[in-house]
């Protein structure tokens, strides 16, 4: 083993006995703490140059704060427009979970990751720093919209944090325009009434049944945009609805994400008695660097469904107007009309959509 790493897992094992893994902790000479959303209080470097992206949302939210070049790997995933918008992504190796090896061997300084308490312990027992980026599922699951909106910036500015600098800056830009985007839709859709807000129903994917719950991001943003959403109601981001709870629920409208076909819903032959196959209000979700059921570019999902669902409402809103500001403030990307025009139709760049990946 290389010294580097023999005096990391030294480190490591030091700051387990002193700290018990973090509680009340002090930094050590060179780190500084920073919470992550479990509450874990970790020590990471004052200059963070090498990240490794475990959690799936990583890769969009570095791109959101302008430090994607400093990714190592990536969650092992695919979006229609995450190659078209960070090109050098092609070349970046990927992963489908947690490689210790492969982490000490490319020096990484931290790890955004998820909350599996075994999987902390073995990035702590080799010294690498890890943090926890995304609120526990029951905190969305028991809250309300409010709570979800918190949770989101908080992830955001946790990035920032670690990261520091112009980042930490880049993070408080991001949260004031999510909350002014958000408010400019809930001060139409708020007021309106429960016998006027439709019963809309979201497909994950890969089967018609299998949607999100109220832990999902869709939930609330479907909410926010003054829908009646149809989910699983069990635990966890996302589950199988049993035909029968959805043929009772009658959504009026479905849409479909992650890229997979609509005749997913339209061709169910259990499905064809449903208000929105009847009517023809099946549609594709748009999706862009990363789906729009998670991460930060999701937020436009909200501006999405209100205007989808009530264009009265929004008559002064241009929605690919929108996506091209958003994608050239945030990726500093130009996003060309007809570029806007495809995403927001739910297509890929070269104007497909298909999921091949079943992911």
């Amino acid at each position: 083993m290389k010294r580097w790493n023999i005096i990391r897992l030294i480190g490591a094992g030091l700051l387990l006995v002193v700290t018990g893994c973090g509680v009340g902790r002090q930094a050590p000479a060179g780190e500084r703490l920073v919470t992550d959303l479990v509450g874990r209080r970790v020590a990471v470097p004052l200059v963070v140059n090498r990240v490794a992206g475990v959690d799936v949302l990583a890769l969009e939210t570095l791109l959101t704060l302008g430090e994607a070049d400093k990714l190592t790997q990536i969650r092992l995933t695919y979006a229609p427009w995450m190659y078209e918008v960070v090109p050098r992504l092609r070349n970046l190796p990927t992963n489908n979970g947690l490689n210790i090896e492969e982490l000490l061997r490319q020096h990484v300084d931290v790890v955004f990751t998820y909350n599996n308490p075994k999987e902390l312990d073995k990035l702590a027992a080799v010294g690498i720093p890890a943090l926890v980026a995304q609120a526990p599922a029951n905190r969305r699951e028991k809250g309300d919209i409010a709570d979800f909106i918190a949770s989101q910036k908080e992830m955001v500015r946790l990035y920032g944090a670690v990261l520091g600098g112009e980042a930490a800056a880049k993070a408080d830009e991001w949260c004031a325009y999510y909350d002014d985007r958000l408010a400019f839709v809930m001060a139409r859709t708020q007021n309106i009434p429960a016998s006027r807000r439709l019963r809309v129903y979201l497909v994950r994917g890969p089967s018609a049944l299998n949607t999100h719950t109220r832990s999902g991001y869709t939930y609330w943003y479907g909410k926010i945009a003054g829908a009646n959403m149809i989910e699983a109601g069990h635990t966890g981001q996302q589950n199988t609805i049993a035909v029968e709870d959805l043929i009772t629920w009658d959504p009026q409208v479905i849409f479909v994400g992650r890229q997979y076909p609509l005749d997913l819903v339209r061709q169910d032959p259990k499905l064809q008695n449903l208000t929105a196959v009847r009517t023809g209000r099946v549609y594709p979700q748009p999706d862009g660097v990363f789906y729009w059921d998670g991460g930060p570019e999701a937020m436009l999902l909200a501006e999405y469904l209100a205007k989808e669902l009530y264009p009265d409402l929004f008559p002064d809103q241009d929605l690919a107007q929108e996506v091209q500001t958003y994608y050239r403030r945030f990726y500093n990307y130009a996003l060309t009309g007809d570029e806007a025009d495809k995403l927001l139709q739910g297509l890929s760049p070269d104007g497909t959509r298909e999921n091949a990946h079943n992911n």
